[in-house]
């Protein structure tokens, strides 16, 4: 469920127009109505169905992290919420104020698309 980075390596920095366009991906993704937010049940139906024994802490994960988004507390993320959230997460883990991320900088549930 990572954000994938196209035409970024592992060790490839990553600007914060790629770091958008990705989660402009994923919100699309888990926009599965097309009516331009995401809803709690959209995000939980857009989630990979696993066996995984651990499936119900990542889904309750999911839902704190949405919460997060929903600046208004409207019960849905809206696609500006969305990229503003994205901004905030870049920002926190661009540490050295360059203008890039890398996978060690541990942007932790953003893995990087091995090319």
């Amino acid at each position: 469920m990572g954000i994938q980075y196209p035409g970024s390596g592992s060790y490839k920095p990553v600007t914060k127009q790629q770091h958008l366009d990705a989660y402009k991906q994923k919100f699309e993704e888990q926009d599965l109505n097309k009516d331009g937010v995401v809803t709690q049940q959209e995000l939980l139906a857009s989630m990979p169905e696993t066996n995984n024994p651990n499936a119900g802490f990542f889904q309750s994960l999911a839902i704190m992290h949405f919460d997060s988004k929903d600046t208004n507390k409207d019960g849905v993320v809206s696609f500006e919420e969305d990229q503003a959230h994205a901004g905030k997460v870049f920002d926190t883990y661009d540490e050295n104020g360059n203008g890039t991320i890398q996978k060690n900088q541990g942007l932790f549930g953003t893995p990087y698309k091995d090319d």
